[in-house]
């Protein structure tokens, strides 16, 4: 209970600290959209086992506005305001079947420091906090049919950082690695971290 208190309080620290910003005033105004996506590539095992086939995939959207606050020599410190869905299924096939279907939603604004915005290569980190979405069902069909459906909301803290490849002045190819950190034992999974890996396309414009 104590570290999803001081999880909550950290969260709400960056949130607020991004609104300081907005209402300061900024020497250069510039915007960008993001569109990006992943996929973790589908694997297949065949084993001798009672269930001898198992399959597995998962994919990861993320939309995003940025908004420039300030700008400085060879640097920028934008509002960052993203949000990430991560799926993820698992089916095992044998005497018996089971299937296990995890959706992660992320919403996480806060802070984008980038490097070098006015040339063709800008890297960037990020933080931000906010709430994550998580919702997991499993099935189960054997002598008997089971299915369990559930979802819990928590606070969540975000990082991560990318680098944008300017193809032209209005658009640019994006790579971007963020992980959310939770409390342990949300959306199928034991630990805290909630890496996502996405790259697509950012799109900047006054």
């Amino acid at each position: 209970m104590r570290k999803e208190i001081i999880m909550l309080r950290i969260s709400i620290a960056v949130s607020v600290l991004s609104l300081v910003f907005i209402v300061c005033p900024a020497p250069a105004q510039t915007n960008d959209i993001c569109i990006l996506a992943g996929a973790y590539a589908p694997s297949l095992s065949v084993s001798n086992q009672p269930a001898p086939i198992s399959v597995s995939a998962g994919a990861s959207v993320q939309v995003g506005y940025a908004h420039r606050l300030r700008l400085m020599r060879s640097a920028s410190l934008d509002l960052d305001v993203p949000l990430t869905i991560a799926t993820h299924h698992d089916e095992v096939i044998g005497w018996d079947m089971s299937v296990s279907s995890r959706t992660k939603v992320f919403f996480t604004p806060g802070i984008r420091y980038r490097l070098n915005p006015q040339t063709g290569i800008s890297p960037f980190v990020v933080l931000g906090g906010g709430f994550g979405s998580f919702g997991n069902a499993q099935g189960h069909a054997g002598s008997s049919i089971s299915l369990r459906v559930e979802r819990v909301v928590s606070p969540v803290l975000g990082f991560g950082g990318g680098a944008d490849f300017r193809i032209t002045q209005l658009l640019s190819l994006r790579g971007e690695v963020r992980d959310f950190v939770s409390r342990t034992g949300l959306g199928g999974t034991e630990g805290r971290h909630h890496p996502v890996f996405v790259v697509g396309f950012g799109f900047h414009f006054n």
